[in-house]
């Protein structure tokens, strides 16, 4: 008991893999919530532990501090909170939580129509962050359930061949309505997936990363012209090693609008035919990447040393430079080149050129 009366001044305790059981979640929540004091506790982490359902259940009914609950099945423990015959609503307040994550465990199979369930139980204003993994059972309707997030800012979805949520009917309805409040966005292994949707209905996305996809490749000309991103910090794309089906990859247009978003900081491309010299030289010509500390490109098979030579000015502030597995680029000459022109320039920046797959 005392040490669960101490834990009252913490705001983040991560219990994973402790022997906590549902009695200790209860002495935690009695504790920090009750009659003891005021509650401290905003972050909680009981992943691996004795905790049932029953008890995460009753915790989150009452508990009012926790913003951060790291549990594999919360969603489920929230959705049947939900679906509970002796829930007396008059009584419960919507669960303060600011993050929810939906990730498919074999120790809780994952039910339809539970996410939006769950989303239901939680304050719409505070819910901030959702993250979902290769979850089959997560539809579209699931995704459109959180167009009441008036708050949301940060949108991760990994896909898997039988997740049944798509772009078109779950992704893009959803960001049409949300996606002035998205900050950092995250699509994997999706079909048909629309850069111009994003950034229409994106303006504030500081951090994107779309990985494994397939995009829509016939967008209209007005759309590629409206390819701005002016927010942007972090930019990461990678498509499959070997993959051949064009559809697969940005354009050329696409990258070089990216790349010359005038706040990049971190772009990481890997696995992209349609990284060229133009797309860098384009890139380079409108914005000098005059903000971008950190760039890294891996297996992309047009570009060369040329291209990579176009940075090799005063104007940028890169100090990380990576290039790796290039079939034509020879790396040793690059290096060679670029140790002469950092000495000869005093230029403080790491360069990381090797070949992984030789």
């Amino acid at each position: 008991m005392i040490i669960y009366s101490i834990y009252r001044f913490f705001r983040h305790l991560t219990l994973t893999g402790c022997p906590v059981t549902d009695w200790g979640l209860e002495l935690l929540r009695v504790e920090t919530s009750g009659a003891v004091g005021c509650g401290t506790i905003e972050y909680l982490s009981i992943c691996r532990t004795a905790v049932t359902i029953q008890g995460v259940k009753r915790f989150l009914r009452l508990t009012k501090t926790v913003r951060v609950l790291k549990w594999f099945d919360t969603v489920e423990a929230l959705a049947q909170l939900a679906l509970d015959d002796d829930l007396d609503r008059s009584f419960i307040h919507p669960i303060p939580l600011s993050e929810l994550s939906c990730i498919q465990t074999e120790r809780q199979p994952f039910i339809r129509n539970h996410f939006s369930l769950a989303v239901f139980m939680c304050d719409p204003q505070m819910l901030r962050n959702i993250q979902i993994s290769c979850t089959h059972q997560i539809t579209d309707q699931d995704i459109l359930s959180l167009r009441v997030l008036v708050n949301l800012t940060d949108l991760h979805v990994v896909c898997d061949s039988s997740t049944s949520v798509t772009f078109p009917n779950g992704i893009a309805p959803l960001v049409a309505v949300v996606g002035k409040s998205l900050v950092n966005l995250s699509l994997s292994r999706f079909e048909a997936v629309n850069l111009p949707v994003l950034v229409r209905f994106c303006p504030t996305l500081t951090y994107l990363s779309l990985t494994f996809n397939r995009y829509v490749r016939d967008e209209p000309i007005e759309s590629r012209s409206n390819l701005e991103m002016r927010s942007l910090l972090m930019f990461f794309f990678a498509a499959r090693h070997e993959e051949r089906r064009m559809d697969s990859f940005l354009t050329e247009a696409q990258l070089a609008k990216i790349l010359a978003s005038p706040t990049l900081k971190k772009a990481i491309i890997s696995s992209c035919p349609n990284l060229t010299d133009n797309v860098l030289r384009k890139a380079v010509d409108s914005t000098r990447f005059a903000n971008l500390v950190y760039l890294q490109i891996s297996n992309c098979p047009s570009v060369t040393k040329r291209g990579i030579d176009l940075l090799k000015n005063d104007e940028n502030c890169i100090s990380t430079l990576c290039v790796t597995d290039c079939p034509r680029i020879d790396l040793q000459s690059l290096q060679t080149d670029w140790d002469n022109a950092s000495k000869e320039e005093n230029w403080d920046i790491d360069l990381i050129f090797k070949n992984y797959f030789d």
